[in-house]
């Protein structure tokens, strides 16, 4: 699946710095187009190897809209300031042993490890990381930090038992943010569920309402807003026993 540029920034980011081990270094496809795939990773099973590949190519530029003035800077390089969520038992290599990333680039990441038993359950991974980027003159604008928390890790029991660690209601951070056509809404569910999802715009009128059924474990919702004007808007989810909402940007 490809998606737009801060995907790509946060994901390249996780993929680029968790660990400089290179027992499990991966190879970079060549892809041409700027993305990222899988979107979402696989289960793992306690007792059972597991691997996740995750490849990912950087765009060298972006635009950002300051006020009424869009912005054309370069992507230069994103660092990574801590992380946290992958159980002890795994460890995430990236493709150089440096584990450096530049705009441009097309990297992957190996996430490897044999789950223990208490490490069953449903782990939101969380990654801090900053971008830098430069004008197009070359003059260094400066970091923009930002927390990638889409990514799940779900782990568990080879023979169907029960997880560990009951699920819990829980949406995660939108992206991209800002979006111009697609938002995904990463959403946790501790069962099989129907969901209302409506986008108000800071005035709080209502711009968007859909309804979708949701199942145990981690979804990701999709709501196209490529028919929104510019501006600020607020996504409320509501089940019969949750209610969250969370703010992203349209930008054209």
């Amino acid at each position: 699946m490809k998606n737009t540029l801060l995907q790509f920034l946060l994901i390249a980011a996780l993929s680029a710095c968790f660990t400089t081990n290179t027992s499990a270094q991966c190879i970079p496809n060549n892809d041409t187009v700027a993305g990222i795939e899988p979107d979402t990773l696989s289960t793992a099973y306690v007792g059972v190897p597991y691997e996740q590949i995750i490849y990912f190519k950087l765009p060298l530029d972006t635009s950002v809209q300051f006020g009424p003035f869009t912005v054309a800077l370069i992507i230069d390089s994103l660092v990574i300031d801590s992380y946290t969520g992958l159980p002890p038992s795994f460890s995430l290599a990236c493709n150089s042993p440096s584990c450096t990333l530049l705009g441009g680039q097309n990297g992957c990441a190996a996430i490897t490890g044999t789950a223990t038993d208490d490490e069953a359950g449903y782990h939101p991974l969380n990654v801090y990381v900053t971008t830098y980027v430069s004008d197009t003159f070359g003059t260094p604008v400066g970091g923009f930090p930002d927390t990638i928390d889409f990514y799940f890790l779900d782990v568990q029991f080879a023979t169907g038992v029960a997880d560990a660690a009951p699920l819990t209601w829980n949406m995660g951070a939108f992206y991209p943010n800002p979006s111009d056509e697609e938002l995904f809404i990463p959403f946790t569910s501790p069962l099989n569920s129907t969901a209302d999802y409506s986008v108000t715009d800071i005035s709080g009128r209502v711009m968007k309402y859909e309804k979708t059924v949701i199942k145990k474990g981690h979804n990701t919702l999709s709501m196209s807003i490529a028919d929104l004007p510019d501006g600020c808007y607020f996504i409320t989810i509501r089940t019969q026993d949750y209610v969250a909402a969370e703010k992203f940007q349209v930008l054209h």
